[in-house]
Parts: structure tokens; C-alpha cells; sequence
């Protein structure tokens, strides 16, 4: 009987110290760090579930400010910002625009893109002045549209990153769909 305590005693002894011992041999786990706001000018490259075909599916998913994203539209209207930027319009179709009224009203229903002056430098070709991008937009003016440019654009794809505004993307990649309905990179 005493030979059968000190056994026990023996193995529960070891198993304490086997799971003391695994105790010890855990790493502590640092907590993450926190994500970083991405910076304009960083790519974005979207997850399939980011990658909208329509303004309507970009402006219902109601993604949070820094989700990488990319929508096709129409550029209605486009104006140079104070920064040397621009600020898209984008909808899902121009068909029904015949007039500046109808730009603005189509308007409020889609998605907004903004080119920052830093990205127009980066990329010459998405500059007003350069008349690229008046090339692909219906309209302009001061904040509305009061000028038509053309009556028949390219649809267009625009990468970039949500900020917090109302379905808004902060552009970092433009791309418009040649006649044979390939995508090119402007």
C-alpha cells in the first residue's frame, strides 16, 4: 500500500509539472497592431467582392472608409478641384442625360470619384488641362453642370479607396473600355 502512494504521488507530480512546464513554453501574444489608413496615393487592389459592375451595387454595399474598391459608370459631370484635382460624377448609364438638369439629377443618385493633385502629377494623362479627362466626361462646370463636352462617353473603371464620404472613392487607378470592350489603362 505505501509503494502504491508514492507512486501516485509520483505520477501526479509529473503531470503537474509536465502541464506547469506547457505552461511556460506559451509565447505571450502581442496584441495587432492597428490597421493603418491607406494613403491616397497607395494602389488599391480589391477583393472580388469590392469589384462593382454597376454605381448601384458600390452605393447600396455601403463600404467603410479605407475598403479598397473598384466601380464602372459614366462620368456625367467633372470639375478641377482647388487642389489641381478633379471630382467625378460617376453613374450607371447616360442614356436618359439630354440636358445639364438631367446630369445634376442623375448626379445625386450615383458615386463620386476624387483625383487628388498629387495623382494627377503621378499621372499626367487624368489632368484637366491635358483634356484626357475632358474627353471622357458629359459635363462640367463650377460644382454642377452647366457646360455639355459630348453627348456619347466610354464607360469607365475607377480603383481606388473608400473614404467617409457617401459613396465616395479616393481614385488611384483609371481605366475606360475601348470599342472592342477591353479595358485600358488611361
Amino acid at each position: 500500500m505505501y509503494l502504491k502512494s508514492i507512486i501516485w504521488v509520483g505520477i501526479v507530480g509529473l503531470m503537474c509539472t509536465g502541464v506547469a512546464g506547457a505552461q511556460h513554453k506559451h509565447k505571450k501574444l502581442s496584441p495587432k497592431p492597428a490597421a493603418s489608413k491607406p494613403s491616397p496615393g497607395k494602389t488599391a487592389y480589391p477583393k472580388e467582392e469590392n469589384k462593382f459592375v454597376t454605381v448601384e451595387e458600390f452605393v447600396r454595399a455601403k463600404r467603410g472608409a479605407g475598403s479598397a474598391v473598384s466601380v464602372e459608370g459614366y462620368e456625367v459631370i467633372v470639375f478641377p478641384t482647388g487642389d489641381g484635382g478633379l471630382h467625378l460624377s460617376i453613374v450607371d448609364s447616360v442614356d436618359h442625360v439630354l440636358s445639364a438638369n438631367d446630369a445634376n439629377a442623375f448626379a445625386q443618385g450615383g458615386c463620386v470619384g476624387l483625383v487628388s493633385g498629387s495623382a494627377i502629377k503621378n499621372h499626367p494623362r487624368w489632368s484637366w488641362g491635358s483634356g484626357s479627362m475632358k474627353k471622357f466626361a458629359m459635363y462640367t462646370g463650377p460644382g454642377t453642370a452647366t457646360r455639355e463636352l459630348h453627348d456619347v462617353v466610354e464607360k469607365m473603371r475607377f480603383t481606388g479607396w473608400t473614404t467617409g464620404g457617401r459613396a465616395t472613392i479616393s481614385v488611384t487607378k483609371i481605366e475606360y473600355m475601348d470599342a472592342n470592350g477591353d479595358w485600358k489603362v488611361l
